[in-house]
């Protein structure tokens, strides 16, 4: 068993720098079916080690730096809770309503009690035993809760089950373990589960068992950031010594923002960090002040944030979403502590931009007073009504216009976003914050579509020299609304002349795709015919020596 995992030589380095040699442990293997090592192929399997593992024991079988260890399965979970006091309790768990905040409270109280106070059945004290003695008795350990529902895209559990760090000696262990096992039915817990219909009695936990690190400083680090949606800058959040300081809100993490694509950092928050937490020697963590002035300084170098960018980035890759990963930095070296999916993430449009620049992207549905996400059906209706001539994508169950090329010429901008401050000023807040920090005239054929982007092509500026020159300006509206009709009845007239259902549900979809474009065409002559009606009656007349009369 390696007690400290490490890229092989035909595996890539994602740590940062060239990797030690630690000190081997023996390779007996315990039960595989109460206790596995991260580094077996059973490790990667969610349903016996939980998600939290699972995505560890794939990133070191990828080549990168985790502590080593073992899992207690989630088959030594049910032999815990097999028992029929621990398995009525979880039966009637499904009873109590998550809102009684004082049912609930005494339901969870009771079952955590049960599992944590219950004596380990022999067969699995004997593998734990085994498990710790091939790992190295004389070590500290981490000890981590895997629920085999935690760590989704849709659903974290992030923070609501329990951690124990620097345990020291068996009966430590065992003890640190059953806590971990019980805290599956902490009130957090239970509600969140409510909350995603997980149904309580389908979970179980496992729990990760790993060699005991002190870092110079760890923290978190997201591939994509949370409160913008921005897939090409990274979040990082860094403290110094163990992590805990961050996650029991004692220290203020230095933050720091860092564009993925240009390899540069954006920007670098020093946090509030007066005070370190560290491991004792006799087991447990302890709080320690900082000399006077340390907090100033900054956690990690430019350097060293680029490195775990990169390795951020790396990590995305393998799982093929963001991640939100928990980090350690150990003699110049990453260690990944957890690694789970981002989800608070808006999804990206479909289809995605062509180029690789920066688009912005309004909602048509709730500039129609419809937030909600639509049915597909509804949505396809939409979008083929919806057109532009610069495109529009799905994302979430809802249409969006790619407003880029408007933005992209500093004179249609002025126009966007007085538009906007007429009829939608939230946005309008949005794009100014966005535009003082993004530089969008970079984008594809900008200037073009500047032009293009209101519709004023060639061939529509041609109809509203017509409309003004041409036709008359009186009865406009009646004029229009007869067009309006007999262009309706006409395209009624092709819809019915299929006899199934099927060929008229296609030539509805092919006359909303013209109909767009038709309506696009009408609507220049129409206004310059209305603005003519209004205006040109109101102008001075000339005459022939084109001197105005008054």
């Amino acid at each position: 068993m390696v007690t400290w995992s490490r890229p092989s030589k035909s595996q890539p380095n994602h740590s940062g720098s060239h990797p030690p040699h630690p000190p081997q442990a023996g390779s007996s293997k315990p039960h595989p079916s109460v206790v596995v090592m991260l580094d077996d192929p059973q490790a990667t399997h969610s349903s016996m080690v939980g998600a939290k593992a699972t995505n560890l024991a794939r990133l070191q079988r990828d080549g990168f730096t985790i502590p080593g260890g073992f899992c207690v399965t989630t088959t030594a979970y049910s032999i815990m809770t097999e028992d029929g006091d621990v398995g009525d309790l979880i039966q009637r768990l499904a009873l109590v309503d998550p809102s009684d905040g004082d049912a609930l409270a005494a339901h969870a109280a009771q079952l955590r009690d049960c599992i944590s106070q219950r004596p380990l059945p022999t067969p699995l004290r004997r593998a734990i035993a085994a498990a710790l003695e091939a790992a190295g008795t004389d070590r500290a350990y981490a000890v981590r809760s895997s629920a085999t529902a935690e760590d989704r895209p849709y659903a974290s559990f992030a923070g609501q089950h329990e951690t124990i760090l620097n345990v020291r000696g068996e009966q430590r262990l065992v003890e640190a373990i059953q806590t971990c096992m019980a805290s599956l039915f902490t009130e957090r817990a239970i509600r969140y589960r409510a909350q995603h219909q997980i149904p309580q009695d389908k979970v179980a936990m496992a729990v990760l068992v790993q060699q005991m690190i002190d870092p110079e400083a760890a923290g978190v680090a997201f591939s994509a950031d949370p409160k913008s949606g921005n897939r090409h800058i990274a979040v990082i959040e860094a403290v110094l010594g163990l992590g805990q300081a961050q996650v029991s809100g004692t220290v203020t993490p230095d933050r720091m923002r860092v564009d993925r694509l240009r390899e540069q950092i954006i920007d670098y928050v020093i946090g509030d960090q007066r005070v370190i937490v560290e491991s004792r020697l006799q087991g447990g963590v302890q709080t320690a002040a900082r000399e006077r002035g340390h907090h100033l300084v900054h956690v990690l170098s430019d350097d060293q944030a680029l490195t775990l960018t990169k390795m951020v980035g790396d990590v995305e890759r393998v799982f093929g979403s963001p991640q939100d990963i928990e980090w350690a930095l150990v003699d110049g070296r990453y260690a990944i502590l957890q690694s789970r999916p981002i989800t608070t993430l808006f999804p990206l449009p479909s289809p995605p931009p062509a180029d690789n620049e920066l688009h912005v992207y309004y909602s048509f549905g709730h500039k129609q007073a419809m937030p909600e996400a639509m049915p597909p059906l509804v949505l396809d209706v939409w979008q083929h009504l919806a057109v532009t001539p610069f495109g529009t994508a799905r994302a979430g169950g809802r249409l969006y216009i790619d407003v880029t090329a408007l933005l992209a010429g500093p004179v249609i901008r002025q126009w966007v976003l007085r538009g906007f401050g007429f009829s939608d000023k939230p946005p309008q807040a949005e794009l100014v914050a966005l535009l003082r920090h993004h530089d969008l005239a970079a984008s594809t054929r900008a200037k073009l579509r500047d032009i293009e982007a209101v519709g004023l092509r060639p061939r529509n500026l041609m109809s509203i020299f017509r409309a003004l020159l041409v036709s008359s300006t009186s009865g406009v509206a009646e004029r229009e609304r007869a067009w309006y009709d007999d262009y309706a009845a006409a395209a009624i007239a092709r819809i019915r002349i299929h006899p199934d259902q099927l060929g008229r549900l296609r030539a509805v979809l092919a006359q909303l795709v013209t109909a767009g474009q038709d309506l696009v065409q009408r609507f220049y002559p129409f206004l310059a015919a209305t603005i003519a009606q209004a205006w040109l009656p109101a102008m001075p007349r000339c005459r022939p020596r084109h001197r105005c009369l008054r």
